[in-house]
């Protein structure tokens, strides 16, 4: 059965930072495009990924983060982007869906990257005997165009919880939960669980039908 005490915390963060973080992809998203103009999407593909979490950081530390939340990553690597929340880590990485099934950039053979993935899923954390009120938790904030021909559009963004480090092209990384990031609060409150093996996702989420052509895996 799934695990409703740290589903729950995921949830309540994801209704928490929704607006900031559509907000600063939004503004994002308008820079990156004056900024990045010269490069062809297609030919560097690699660029605006990069771009994207430079300028998402830049609008989270002007202030857009409620309290107790905070901005962490190491920008000299490849722009790293991390958001913490209430023992949350939260890595934004761009969605991939013609390199990667399902959309998720494999760990690779990074060795920090790969303990990040491999984590207990949140079923079998109930079996431990620790508390699921707040054990860390790693989520990886996946954002995607919403139409990769007409960028100004934005973006889509969901959250998810990975218990593998996947296989380049081979295998999906596995997940037990996935939960888009949507500007309307109030639909939190009316999450369904679905539990099909299939697609290892708890939630119904609506995920945009292009596919991705950036080769950018982090």
């Amino acid at each position: 059965m799934p695990n409703d005490v740290a589903t729950q915390r995921v949830i309540q963060a994801s209704a928490v930072l929704s607006e900031p973080l559509m907000e600063a992809f939004s503004t994002s998203v308008a820079h990156l495009e004056s900024e990045a103009s010269r490069y062809n999407q297609f030919r560097f593909p690699a660029i605006r990924p990069m771009l994207m979490r430079a300028s998402v950081r830049l609008a989270l530390e002007e202030g857009l983060l409620p309290e107790g939340a905070r901005v962490g990553g190491n920008p000299h690597q490849n722009c790293e982007l991390l958001i913490e929340y209430k023992n949350l880590t939260m890595r934004v990485l761009k969605e991939n869906r013609r390199l990667f099934p399902g959309g998720i950039p494999v760990a690779g053979r990074n060795d920090a990257r790969r303990a990040y993935y491999q984590q207990m899923s949140l079923e079998d954390m109930l079996f431990t005997g620790d508390s699921c009120e707040d054990a860390p938790l790693n989520l990886i904030l996946l954002w995607e165009w919403i139409d990769v021909e007409n960028r100004k559009q934005g973006v889509d963004l969901r959250l998810v919880h990975t218990i593998g480090a996947g296989r380049w092209s081979a295998s999906p990384v596995p997940v037990d939960l996935s939960i888009p990031i949507v500007s309307d609060v109030g639909f939190y409150s009316n999450l369904e669980f679905e539990s099909t093996e299939e697609t290892q996702d708890f939630f119904a989420t609506q995920i945009a039908a292009e596919e991705n052509d950036s080769a950018d895996a982090g």
